[in-house]
């Protein structure tokens, strides 16, 4: 009877078979790895071109060169990068410009603090009296994390093992303040707060020997509020990236290309915008 039973029921059998096949190949196979350390430490140098429009006047930041550190743990990141005062003549800023961040990775999210500094500016090669002081607070949600991870292009603690990509959403809270001499309304120290969505998309393309190719785009819109004079602005950004690097067992290394555009547009700030264009070459070693 159980023969009869199989033989009956014998295209039943091949295909809970084959199922199963699939099944545990599919569950060999895992797209995302986790390197066998916790601890990561980094160093990067970058040469960074910022530049700041008011009515259609541009200045320069004078201090192009940077020498960064990174630590990660777990999933855990932060960084600190800043200007090297031997490679440039010093403006009437008085403090070398810097950037920091710390990340936290999560399955499907990732949030970020991020600052950045600047004081030293440059104005038809003329020193120019700015400083610049803005941070943000990002959530990002990544919705394809089962095969694709940012961790494995930039802070590059994580192994993506195939070419994928995902569609990225979330919003942030952004705080910038501005002072110069030489410019109404920030002659006297000005404020913002912005609050707003953002959404973009990446893609890493997995190549021989563990080496990568990474696209990143990423836009968002945010109202804000002038602390200073009562009023609000339109706050719209975007961040392009490409990344290209090569992973190893405990080491990898990444070249980042960066275009950070930031505007603020209001009653009281005209159509004000800056440009954060970064080259950063980086290495991380994992313990």
């Amino acid at each position: 009877m159980n023969e009869n039973f199989l033989v009956k029921h014998k295209r039943h059998v091949v295909l809970f078979f084959l199922f199963e096949i699939v099944f545990s190949a599919h569950g060999e196979t895992t797209a995302i790895e986790k390197f066998d350390t916790k601890f990561s430490l980094g160093l990067n140098g970058s040469f960074n071109f910022v530049v700041f429009n008011n009515q259609n006047n541009f200045s320069t930041s004078n201090a192009p060169a940077y020498l960064g550190l990174s630590f990660g743990y777990k999933d855990y990141s932060a960084s600190f990068n800043i200007a090297l005062p031997f490679t440039y003549d010093k403006t009437p800023g008085t403090r070398a410009p810097f950037d920091a961040g710390f990340v936290l990775y999560q399955e499907h999210w990732s949030e970020e603090i991020k600052v950045k500094f600047y004081d030293d500016w440059i104005f038809e090669k003329n020193p120019f009296d700015m400083q610049l002081i803005t941070g943000y607070l990002q959530g990002l949600y990544i919705v394809n994390s089962d095969n694709f991870s940012l961790r494995a292009a930039y802070p590059m603690n994580r192994l993506q093992r195939t070419s994928s990509g995902s569609l990225i959403a979330g919003g942030n809270i952004r705080v910038t303040t501005m002072k110069s001499n030489s410019i109404v309304p920030y002659n006297e120290r000005w404020w913002g707060v912005s609050l707003g969505p953002c959404i973009g998309y990446s893609y890493t393309v997995v190549m021989k020997n563990l080496f990568f190719l990474n696209f990143y785009i990423l836009g968002g819109a945010a109202l804000g509020l002038d602390c200073v004079e009562p009023g609000v602005f339109f706050s719209p950004f975007v961040i392009p990236k490409i990344a290209v690097g090569k992973h190893n067992k405990t080491w990898s290394i990444n070249f980042v290309l960066e275009f950070d555009y930031l505007s603020f547009i209001g009653k009281n700030i005209s159509h004000d915008f800056f440009l954060f264009n970064s080259a950063s070459l980086g290495g991380v070693k994992r313990f």
